[in-house]
Protein backbone atom coordinates (compact mmCIF):
# COMPACT_ATOMS: atom_id res chain seq x y z
CA UNK A 1 0.00 0.00 0.00
CA UNK A 2 1.08 3.56 -0.59
CA UNK A 3 2.20 5.73 2.36
CA UNK A 4 2.17 8.75 -0.35
CA UNK A 5 5.22 10.64 2.66
CA UNK A 6 8.53 9.72 3.28
CA UNK A 7 9.04 8.60 6.84
CA UNK A 8 12.03 9.80 8.43
CA UNK A 9 13.53 8.35 10.89
CA UNK A 10 16.65 8.56 13.54
CA UNK A 11 19.79 6.18 12.44
CA UNK A 12 21.59 4.12 14.78
CA UNK A 13 20.16 2.72 17.99
CA UNK A 14 18.24 4.54 20.51
CA UNK A 15 20.05 5.85 22.78
CA UNK A 16 18.46 4.01 26.15
CA UNK A 17 18.31 7.43 28.20
CA UNK A 18 15.90 7.95 31.14
CA UNK A 19 13.83 10.12 32.78
CA UNK A 20 15.98 10.68 35.52
CA UNK A 21 18.83 11.56 33.39
CA UNK A 22 20.03 15.30 33.88
CA UNK A 23 19.38 17.14 30.67
CA UNK A 24 21.32 20.73 29.17
CA UNK A 25 19.98 22.06 25.76
CA UNK A 26 21.55 24.86 24.36
CA UNK A 27 20.69 26.87 21.20
CA UNK A 28 17.99 28.15 18.65
CA UNK A 29 14.81 28.88 19.54
CA UNK A 30 13.61 25.26 17.89
CA UNK A 31 15.96 23.93 21.04
CA UNK A 32 13.79 26.38 23.01
CA UNK A 33 10.64 24.60 21.87
CA UNK A 34 11.89 21.17 22.58
CA UNK A 35 13.35 21.79 26.02
CA UNK A 36 10.25 23.30 26.90
CA UNK A 37 8.58 19.98 26.40
CA UNK A 38 11.56 18.68 27.99
CA UNK A 39 10.64 20.84 31.23
CA UNK A 40 6.72 20.33 30.92
CA UNK A 41 7.66 16.38 31.20
CA UNK A 42 9.65 17.06 34.78
CA UNK A 43 12.66 16.21 33.35
CA UNK A 44 15.35 17.81 35.17
CA UNK A 45 16.15 19.94 32.15
CA UNK A 46 17.96 23.40 31.85
CA UNK A 47 17.39 25.33 28.79
CA UNK A 48 19.40 28.09 27.10
CA UNK A 49 21.24 30.10 30.16
CA UNK A 50 22.00 32.65 27.69
CA UNK A 51 19.01 32.86 25.43
CA UNK A 52 18.63 31.79 22.22
CA UNK A 53 21.74 31.15 20.79
CA UNK A 54 21.50 30.76 16.70
CA UNK A 55 25.11 30.08 15.79
CA UNK A 56 27.52 27.09 16.53
CA UNK A 57 30.47 29.48 17.57
CA UNK A 58 28.41 31.40 19.70
CA UNK A 59 27.35 28.44 21.10
CA UNK A 60 30.59 27.21 21.89
CA UNK A 61 31.71 30.40 23.03
CA UNK A 62 28.80 30.35 25.91
CA UNK A 63 29.55 26.54 26.80
CA UNK A 64 33.52 27.00 27.05
CA UNK A 65 33.12 29.73 29.50
CA UNK A 66 31.03 27.65 31.81
CA UNK A 67 33.51 24.73 31.17
CA UNK A 68 36.62 27.88 32.56
CA UNK A 69 33.93 29.07 35.24
CA UNK A 70 34.18 32.80 33.60
CA UNK A 71 31.94 34.62 35.04
CA UNK A 72 30.33 37.91 33.37
CA UNK A 73 31.60 41.61 33.85
CA UNK A 74 31.25 45.40 32.97
CA UNK A 75 33.57 44.94 30.53
CA UNK A 76 31.96 42.05 28.68
CA UNK A 77 29.30 44.40 28.30
CA UNK A 78 28.42 47.14 25.61
CA UNK A 79 26.16 50.46 26.45
CA UNK A 80 24.32 51.58 23.53
CA UNK A 81 21.01 53.43 23.19
CA UNK A 82 20.56 54.05 26.64
CA UNK A 83 20.98 50.14 27.88
CA UNK A 84 23.35 47.68 28.45
CA UNK A 85 23.87 44.89 26.44
CA UNK A 86 25.81 41.62 26.26
CA UNK A 87 27.16 40.43 23.17
CA UNK A 88 27.16 36.71 24.35
CA UNK A 89 23.33 36.48 24.77
CA UNK A 90 19.90 37.43 23.76
CA UNK A 91 18.47 40.32 24.22
CA UNK A 92 16.07 39.10 26.78
CA UNK A 93 18.93 39.89 29.02
CA UNK A 94 19.88 43.98 28.26
CA UNK A 95 18.69 46.55 31.00
CA UNK A 96 19.00 49.85 31.28
CA UNK A 97 21.19 49.17 34.21
CA UNK A 98 24.29 48.21 34.32
CA UNK A 99 24.37 46.07 37.54
CA UNK A 100 20.78 44.40 36.82
CA UNK A 101 21.68 43.48 33.59
CA UNK A 102 24.66 41.76 35.01
CA UNK A 103 22.75 39.63 38.22
CA UNK A 104 20.40 38.25 35.80
CA UNK A 105 23.08 37.08 33.22
CA UNK A 106 25.18 35.46 36.09
CA UNK A 107 22.26 34.22 38.08
CA UNK A 108 21.55 32.09 35.04
CA UNK A 109 25.46 31.69 34.80
CA UNK A 110 25.06 30.19 38.09
CA UNK A 111 22.71 28.27 37.63
CA UNK A 112 24.15 26.81 34.35
CA UNK A 113 27.86 26.05 35.44
CA UNK A 114 26.32 23.79 38.79
CA UNK A 115 23.68 22.06 35.61
CA UNK A 116 26.57 21.09 33.71
CA UNK A 117 28.74 19.58 36.53
CA UNK A 118 25.49 17.05 36.65
CA UNK A 119 24.40 16.71 32.85
CA UNK A 120 24.04 13.66 31.25
CA UNK A 121 22.74 14.63 28.34
CA UNK A 122 23.85 18.30 26.30
CA UNK A 123 21.14 19.09 22.80
CA UNK A 124 22.98 21.49 20.88
CA UNK A 125 20.69 22.96 18.33
CA UNK A 126 22.28 24.64 15.37
CA UNK A 127 20.24 27.32 13.03
CA UNK A 128 22.35 29.13 11.31
CA UNK A 129 26.37 28.73 9.94
CA UNK A 130 25.95 32.91 9.43
CA UNK A 131 28.34 34.11 12.16
CA UNK A 132 28.41 38.03 13.50
CA UNK A 133 31.91 39.24 14.66
CA UNK A 134 32.07 42.21 16.90
CA UNK A 135 35.07 44.29 14.72
CA UNK A 136 36.74 45.68 17.74
CA UNK A 137 37.20 42.02 19.72
CA UNK A 138 37.36 39.64 16.53
CA UNK A 139 34.46 37.70 19.43
CA UNK A 140 31.60 36.16 17.57
CA UNK A 141 28.02 37.60 19.23
CA UNK A 142 25.06 35.98 19.87
CA UNK A 143 23.03 39.05 19.13
CA UNK A 144 23.82 42.44 17.41
CA UNK A 145 21.58 44.06 19.74
CA UNK A 146 20.21 46.59 16.79
CA UNK A 147 23.67 48.30 17.54
CA UNK A 148 25.47 50.00 14.47
CA UNK A 149 26.05 47.17 11.10
CA UNK A 150 29.84 48.62 10.78
CA UNK A 151 30.56 47.33 14.06
CA UNK A 152 30.17 43.67 13.04
CA UNK A 153 31.49 41.54 10.24
CA UNK A 154 29.05 38.81 9.05
CA UNK A 155 30.65 35.58 7.90
CA UNK A 156 29.78 32.26 6.89
CA UNK A 157 31.71 30.18 8.72
CA UNK A 158 32.59 25.93 6.82
CA UNK A 159 31.65 22.89 8.19
CA UNK A 160 35.42 22.21 8.55
CA UNK A 161 35.57 25.12 11.00
CA UNK A 162 32.71 24.30 13.20
CA UNK A 163 34.15 20.75 13.30
CA UNK A 164 37.48 22.13 14.42
CA UNK A 165 35.70 24.56 16.88
CA UNK A 166 33.88 22.23 18.93
CA UNK A 167 36.85 19.30 18.81
CA UNK A 168 38.56 20.49 21.67
CA UNK A 169 35.15 21.67 23.30
CA UNK A 170 34.03 18.26 23.03
CA UNK A 171 37.12 16.50 25.00
CA UNK A 172 36.58 19.14 27.68
CA UNK A 173 32.93 18.18 28.26
CA UNK A 174 33.77 14.96 28.36
CA UNK A 175 36.96 15.37 30.97
CA UNK A 176 34.26 16.83 32.99
CA UNK A 177 31.31 14.03 32.16
CA UNK A 178 33.22 10.86 30.97
CA UNK A 179 29.71 9.50 30.40
CA UNK A 180 28.45 12.62 28.81
CA UNK A 181 25.82 11.94 25.81
CA UNK A 182 25.80 14.80 23.00
CA UNK A 183 23.42 14.80 20.97
CA UNK A 184 23.49 17.69 17.66
CA UNK A 185 20.35 19.11 15.82
CA UNK A 186 20.03 21.42 13.00
CA UNK A 187 17.11 23.65 13.56
CA UNK A 188 14.40 23.54 10.76
CA UNK A 189 13.48 26.83 11.01
CA UNK A 190 14.71 28.79 8.19
CA UNK A 191 16.47 31.90 8.04
CA UNK A 192 15.22 33.53 5.27
CA UNK A 193 16.68 36.78 5.43
CA UNK A 194 19.48 35.26 4.18
CA UNK A 195 17.23 34.61 1.03
CA UNK A 196 16.42 31.10 0.19
CA UNK A 197 19.72 29.89 -1.80
CA UNK A 198 22.13 31.11 1.43
CA UNK A 199 20.07 29.37 3.93
CA UNK A 200 20.21 25.89 1.89
CA UNK A 201 24.13 26.66 2.10
CA UNK A 202 24.23 27.53 5.91
CA UNK A 203 21.61 24.47 6.89
CA UNK A 204 24.01 22.33 4.57
CA UNK A 205 27.55 23.28 6.35
CA UNK A 206 25.89 23.07 9.71
CA UNK A 207 24.47 19.32 8.81
CA UNK A 208 28.30 18.00 7.35
CA UNK A 209 29.52 19.60 10.43
CA UNK A 210 26.98 17.90 13.04
CA UNK A 211 27.44 14.35 10.47
CA UNK A 212 31.33 14.59 10.84
CA UNK A 213 31.49 15.14 14.82
CA UNK A 214 28.57 12.48 15.42
CA UNK A 215 30.82 10.29 13.14
CA UNK A 216 34.34 11.28 15.20
CA UNK A 217 33.04 10.61 18.80
CA UNK A 218 30.97 7.63 20.11
CA UNK A 219 29.93 10.53 22.48
CA UNK A 220 27.75 12.59 19.79
CA UNK A 221 24.97 11.93 17.98
CA UNK A 222 22.99 13.18 15.25
CA UNK A 223 19.11 13.72 15.54
CA UNK A 224 17.42 15.00 11.94
CA UNK A 225 15.08 17.33 13.57
CA UNK A 226 15.36 19.22 10.16
CA UNK A 227 15.08 16.60 7.81
CA UNK A 228 11.95 15.55 9.59
CA UNK A 229 10.53 18.83 8.97
CA UNK A 230 11.89 19.28 5.33
CA UNK A 231 11.10 15.85 3.99
CA UNK A 232 8.87 13.83 6.64
CA UNK A 233 6.19 17.34 7.27
CA UNK A 234 6.84 18.15 3.57
CA UNK A 235 3.63 20.49 4.05
CA UNK A 236 2.77 24.74 4.88
CA UNK A 237 -0.14 23.23 7.31
CA UNK A 238 3.00 22.13 9.72
CA UNK A 239 4.24 25.81 9.91
CA UNK A 240 3.02 28.77 12.04
CA UNK A 241 1.37 31.69 9.68
CA UNK A 242 5.04 33.42 9.30
CA UNK A 243 5.62 29.98 6.96
CA UNK A 244 9.30 29.67 8.76
CA UNK A 245 9.17 28.32 12.37
CA UNK A 246 7.21 25.15 12.49
CA UNK A 247 3.88 25.17 14.61
CA UNK A 248 2.69 23.09 17.79
CA UNK A 249 1.90 20.27 15.66
CA UNK A 250 5.22 19.66 13.96
CA UNK A 251 6.98 20.61 17.14
CA UNK A 252 4.63 17.50 19.28
CA UNK A 253 5.61 15.24 16.11
CA UNK A 254 9.24 15.50 16.47
CA UNK A 255 9.33 15.29 19.96
CA UNK A 256 7.70 12.21 20.07
CA UNK A 257 10.37 10.81 17.57
CA UNK A 258 12.93 12.47 19.42
CA UNK A 259 11.36 10.63 22.98
CA UNK A 260 11.17 7.18 21.21
CA UNK A 261 14.80 7.45 19.88
CA UNK A 262 16.76 9.21 23.14
CA UNK A 263 14.78 7.38 25.92
CA UNK A 264 14.88 3.56 26.84
CA UNK A 265 11.80 1.48 26.21
CA UNK A 266 9.44 1.00 28.49
CA UNK A 267 9.51 4.91 29.80
CA UNK A 268 6.26 5.03 27.90
CA UNK A 269 4.16 4.97 31.13
CA UNK A 270 6.09 7.54 32.46
CA UNK A 271 5.69 9.99 29.55
CA UNK A 272 1.76 9.45 29.59
CA UNK A 273 1.53 9.81 33.50
CA UNK A 274 3.33 13.19 33.11
CA UNK A 275 1.55 14.57 30.85
CA UNK A 276 -1.59 13.58 32.08
CA UNK A 277 -0.17 15.48 35.23
CA UNK A 278 0.49 18.43 33.15
CA UNK A 279 -2.96 18.40 31.59
CA UNK A 280 -4.68 17.85 34.93
CA UNK A 281 -2.39 21.17 36.24
CA UNK A 282 -3.22 23.06 33.68
CA UNK A 283 -7.01 22.70 33.95
CA UNK A 284 -8.52 25.81 35.52
CA UNK A 285 -11.91 24.70 37.48
CA UNK A 286 -15.44 26.65 36.01
CA UNK A 287 -16.59 26.72 39.81
CA UNK A 288 -13.42 26.88 42.48
CA UNK A 289 -13.59 24.82 45.83
CA UNK A 290 -17.16 22.82 44.37
CA UNK A 291 -17.15 19.13 44.61
CA UNK A 292 -16.73 17.94 40.96
CA UNK A 293 -13.32 20.49 41.20
CA UNK A 294 -12.64 18.49 44.84
CA UNK A 295 -12.65 15.61 43.74
CA UNK A 296 -10.80 16.31 40.57
CA UNK A 297 -7.98 17.65 42.77
CA UNK A 298 -8.36 14.22 44.63
CA UNK A 299 -7.40 11.92 41.53
CA UNK A 300 -4.86 14.76 40.29
CA UNK A 301 -3.02 14.48 43.72
CA UNK A 302 -3.34 10.97 43.46
CA UNK A 303 -2.05 10.57 40.36
CA UNK A 304 0.87 12.64 41.48
CA UNK A 305 1.41 10.62 44.55
CA UNK A 306 1.70 7.54 42.32
CA UNK A 307 3.88 9.24 40.02
CA UNK A 308 6.19 9.98 42.65
CA UNK A 309 6.36 6.91 44.48
CA UNK A 310 7.26 5.34 41.08
CA UNK A 311 9.48 7.52 39.50
CA UNK A 312 11.30 8.98 42.75
CA UNK A 313 13.64 11.50 40.90
CA UNK A 314 10.40 13.82 40.55
CA UNK A 315 10.00 16.53 42.71
CA UNK A 316 6.10 17.06 42.87
CA UNK A 317 5.95 18.17 46.76
CA UNK A 318 5.08 21.79 46.39
CA UNK A 319 2.05 20.62 43.79
CA UNK A 320 1.19 17.81 45.78
CA UNK A 321 0.49 20.52 48.79
CA UNK A 322 -1.36 22.92 46.98
CA UNK A 323 -3.65 20.09 45.88
CA UNK A 324 -4.41 18.99 49.23
CA UNK A 325 -5.24 22.13 50.29
CA UNK A 326 -7.73 21.81 46.75
CA UNK A 327 -9.45 18.81 47.47
CA UNK A 328 -10.50 20.17 51.30
CA UNK A 329 -14.25 20.82 51.63
CA UNK A 330 -15.95 23.90 52.78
Amino acid sequence: METFRTIVTPSGAPLQRRPSDVFLAIGSCFAERIGQLMIQSRLDALVNANGILYNPFSMSTAICRLLDNNAWTRDDLIEFDGGWHSPGHHGQFSDQDCDSCLLRINDRFSQARMHLERTDVLILTFGTSFVYFLTRTGQPVANCHRMPADWFERRGVGASEIVEEYRMMIGRLLELRPDLTVILTVSPVRHLRDDACDNQLSKSRLIVAAQALAEAYAAVHYFPAYEIVMDDLRDYRFYEADMVHPNDVAVAYIWEKFRRWCFAAGTDDYFAGVSDLHRRLSHRPRQAGSLAHREFARATVALADSLQRRFPHLDLGGELSQLADECKGP
